[in-house]
């Protein structure tokens, strides 16, 4: 048995009894009662699932969550959705905003509208393909929230003086440096002067 078929079945072995344990909903945390579908846990997908089940996934980011969750935004994007935790979980809390999320994996972006609907958010929740500054541009309004975790391609993504509109938006990102050595920096520089 290869490795990666190895780790899954001992993945599915001590997670699946747990999740299915919670009825695949989360527990506590900013989006405590968003559902998820059983082929989260169960797929092919590297889902960190338990995590995000407890309620404990990005523990450090939960309270900027929150804040973003206390706002009325219109327009919530959500770069690199995966199974949708951030973008239902989004679409959940804050009542009347629309949520786009970009993810380029077709198995994920088939899991996030299996989650959407689930959470009875359907028809606010779009899932794009993959995002470039052409799409992200075309959508992108003022005052919009963004959660962006896209391995690195922040650094071709979140470029003000191409998309005016970020410099309106409220963001939570998650900056690679292991992936583009000195990316935070160079993020960090081209949104000084706009807080």
């Amino acid at each position: 048995m290869d490795e990666v078929r190895r780790s899954r079945v001992q993945r599915l072995r001590t997670v699946l009894p747990l999740a299915e344990s919670m009825s695949f909903t989360v527990q506590a945390g900013p989006f405590a009662g968003l559902r998820f579908p059983r082929e989260a846990v169960t797929g092919s997908i590297s889902c960190p699932c338990l995590p995000k089940l407890l309620g404990i996934y990005e523990m450090e980011c939960q309270k900027f969550v929150e804040q973003l969750c206390s706002q009325s935004y219109k327009l919530v994007l959500n770069i690199g959705a995966d199974e949708g935790y951030y973008a239902v979980g989004l679409a959940r809390r804050i009542e009347y905003a629309t949520v786009v999320a970009f993810e380029t994996v077709e198995k994920s972006r088939s899991l996030c509208r299996q989650t959407a609907i689930l959470n009875r958010v359907k028809d606010r929740v779009h899932v794009w393909p993959a995002c470039d500054v052409a799409s992200l541009a075309s959508v992108l309004k003022d005052h919009a929230a963004i959660i962006c975790d896209c391995e690195g391609a922040e650094l071709d993504l979140l470029r003000p003086e191409l998309i005016p509109a970020l410099r309106t938006a409220d963001m939570l990102i998650e900056l690679h440096e292991h992936v583009v050595a000195g990316l935070s920096a160079e993020v960090l520089s081209r949104f000084s002067g706009y807080a």
